[in-house]
């Protein structure tokens, strides 16, 4: 499956597209809907049950961004745990627009 890589500030770009987003865990609002930080706050919301996740650990998600409030329906959840390089993160979202070509197949 073809994805781009984001966060907060490239959100808007690739709308109704998959994506993938990595980012920490900040609250749980209800089984299927939370926020991230991802270089800036994100909502997400999900069909999975969002409870098993634990605030405060990364996750690298693929998802849709919604066209009306850029928020990520997500569809799988990868757990990161807790000790990431959040500027390593944010060099690899600019890199991956710099030259998408390293990262998108045809």
């Amino acid at each position: 499956m073809e994805s781009i890589r984001v966060d907060a500030t490239t959100l808007s770009q690739p709308t109704n597209k998959t994506v993938r987003i990595i980012g920490q865990l900040k609250t749980i609002d209800s089984s299927s809907t939370g926020t991230i930080n991802a270089n800036g706050i994100i909502n997400v919301s999900s069909s999975t049950d969002m409870n098993s996740l634990i605030i405060g650990n990364w996750y690298e998600m693929l998802g849709k961004i919604q066209k009306d409030d850029l928020s990520i329906n997500v569809m799988e959840f990868f757990d990161f745990g807790t000790d990431i390089n959040e500027n390593a993160i944010k060099k690899l979202v600019q890199v991956a627009h710099q030259v998408p070509e390293l990262f998108v197949t045809e």
